[in-house]
């Protein structure tokens, strides 16, 4: 049976976890469970102290969502590996088009050969 302080506890933790972790009841009942052995044995009687030693509930839900990817962290992945690729069409696409512009700009120069006479001999 939890204490009003460990309910307290739990409920700040709730908040600092992402809804969209995928192993979110996991993480809350080892959690849970590690800070229910601490104030068991160091005899915590409230909010303060368990604090102070456990840590602080943003302290706890960040270790646990640094330690699994989360489907946030992994939509982060995705969007700057998109952002990547499609920054990479864009100046692949400038660079051809600035090089067809100066293809066709570039003014052609044509040696004109001079007609060639031609000799008539005299018939003999």
């Amino acid at each position: 049976m939890m204490n009003k302080f460990e309910n307290k506890y739990m409920k700040e933790v709730k908040k600092y976890l992402p809804l969209k972790t995928n192993n979110r009841k996991n993480i809350l009942s080892l959690i849970q469970k590690g800070m229910q052995d601490y104030v068991h044995d160091h005899q915590i009687t409230d909010y303060d102290s368990l604090i102070a030693g456990f840590g602080t509930p943003q302290e706890i839900a960040d270790s646990y969502i640094d330690e699994s990817p989360s489907k946030t962290q992994l939509q982060k992945i995705r969007f700057i590996i998109l952002t990547l690729i499609i920054s990479i069409l864009l100046v692949c696409s400038i660079s051809f088009g600035v090089a067809y512009y100066y293809y066709i700009n570039t003014p052609a120069y044509i040696i004109e050969e001079a007609p060639v006479e031609l000799e008539t001999f005299p018939d003999k």
